[in-house]
């Protein structure tokens, strides 16, 4: 009987009763960026049904940051309480959770609002053409993630994962598909990296180090001209003793799509980050077959396997992985009464 995936695993001050975490996927559930009873339904589901981390979908550090008006928010103190019942609830069902901080940039779709990126040009024809970011205001900005990341602290959450993947505002300073600043946030690699590592320096005056901090990234851009996991490793070290893991997805910087996916296609990039910085990273891209998340634990020795759309469709996931790998775990009541 193989037990790994469902010991416990601790990061700092966070111990999780398992290996096995839910990504962060925005539901588009908010009003006016409040967390509301569909929030408090979706994640607490996914902790009765076993998973030891969730990761909150990715939330607004300001209001023009949202990727769309149904984002949630935490760009000021009045989102606090709705937040704070998740995660007490959460906390209740035995899961931690965490919170995803999140600028959208320049892939906001949000009419009537100010668009912001690292240059001036749009994701694509449907999307608004960005305005250039100032220095002055990529300071303001970094300093929207330090006050999140201090009502994050005051609303319980045990981790903070810094999003800076997915083609969204960090992701646009450090990709040179869309970063062609010829300031101190552009031009090299290191100043291209300026940029996340301001805000995660920024972060950590106010979420100390006895807390969790991940970052979320994309290792692969799907063009030639794009970064790989070489320059995620590359940022990753210019921020590593500021850090506790990486989180290794792909994509979303240019409109443009693989050529096709399938179990386990991201697992590589997050291996050589791992390697190439010796920071645990985490794993995420259809892992949710009992066979694939034991391979990627035990053989890749990947610390952490990431559930996303297998977590959507089944909030009980992690319990059915539990009966494929015969894991001798603790189902609430009633729950187990329909183990077979």
């Amino acid at each position: 009987m193989i037990m790994g995936l469902f010991d416990s695993y601790k990061v700092k001050n966070m111990e999780l009763k398992n290996r096995f975490v839910m990504a962060p996927m925005c539901i588009d559930a908010a009003i006016d960026g409040f967390a509301n009873a569909t929030h408090f339904v979706h994640y607490g589901a996914r902790a009765q049904g076993g998973v030891g981390l969730i990761i909150l979908e990715a939330t607004a550090v300001a209001q023009n940051s949202r990727i769309t008006e149904y984002d949630l928010g935490i760009w000021d103190d009045k989102f606090i309480d709705g937040l704070k019942q998740i995660v007490d609830y959460v906390h209740s069902l035995g899961a931690k959770i965490g919170i995803q901080l999140a600028h959208a940039g320049r892939k906001a779709e949000l009419p009537g609002e100010t668009i912001v990126s690292a240059g001036s040009v749009a994701f694509s024809e449907r999307y608004q053409a960005p305005h250039e970011l100032t220095i002055e205001e990529i300071h303001q900005i970094t300093e929207q993630f330090a006050q999140a990341a201090l009502r994050a602290k005051k609303a319980g959450f045990d981790v903070i994962e810094i999003h800076a993947a997915h083609g969204y505002l960090i992701n646009q300073f450090l990709s040179p598909l869309t970063n062609e600043r010829e300031d101190v946030y552009g031009s090299t690699l290191e100043n291209r990296g300026r940029f996340l590592a301001e805000i995660v320096q920024a972060v950590r005056r106010v979420w100390t180090y006895e807390y969790p901090l991940f970052v979320r990234f994309s290792a692969k851009e799907f063009d030639i001209q794009g970064n790989t996991a070489k320059e995620i490793a590359h940022y990753t070290n210019m921020i590593i003793e500021h850090i506790d893991m990486t989180h290794i997805s792909s994509g979303g910087v240019i409109n443009r799509k693989p050529d096709k996916v399938f179990p386990g296609y991201q697992l590589n990039d997050a291996v050589t980050v791992q390697h190439l910085t010796g920071k645990p990273a985490i794993a995420v891209g259809m892992l949710d077959s009992a066979d694939l998340a034991l391979y990627a634990h035990e053989e890749l020795e990947i610390e952490l396997i990431a559930l996303g759309r297998g977590l959507l469709l089944n909030p009980n996931l992690v319990f059915e992985l539990a009966g494929e790998m015969d894991a001798d775990i603790e189902y609430p009541y009633p729950y187990g009464r329909a183990r077979k």
